[in-house]
């Protein structure tokens, strides 16, 4: 019997959000960019790219896998998130990017907490 695998969906990341959507906010990923879902985004001319340094540049989080042009939702604000599922990125160290997000307002939780 053949084992099937399900991608990651927004319900695995997001623990809790705002009603109405105003957790979130919509961006158009820029040229070059391939995104995932979860993953650490930044703002650069006015379009989300991939998170290059912590210091206070984070927006926010991913919530769906996307290239370059699409408009995608992002996270920025009043949620909960699992820890888990967050893409930090290459450039990201994880006890900085906690807090970039706790200042934006989304918390990261592990699944027991």
């Amino acid at each position: 019997m053949t084992t099937q695998t399900e991608a990651d969906v927004i319900g695995d990341l997001v623990l809790y959000e705002a009603p109405s959507r105003y957790s979130r906010d919509e961006y158009e990923v820029a040229a070059g960019q391939t995104l995932v879902l979860g993953e650490l985004v930044e703002l650069s001319a006015g379009k989300i790219t991939e998170l290059t340094a912590i210091e206070e540049n984070v927006i926010g989080i991913v919530l769906a896998a996307c290239t370059a042009g699409d408009i995608v939702p992002v996270l920025t604000r009043h949620s909960i998130v699992h820890e888990d599922q967050i893409d930090y990125g290459s450039a990201a160290v994880e006890a900085d990017a906690r807090a970039a997000l706790l200042a934006l307002g989304i918390v990261v939780r592990s699944e027991a907490t």
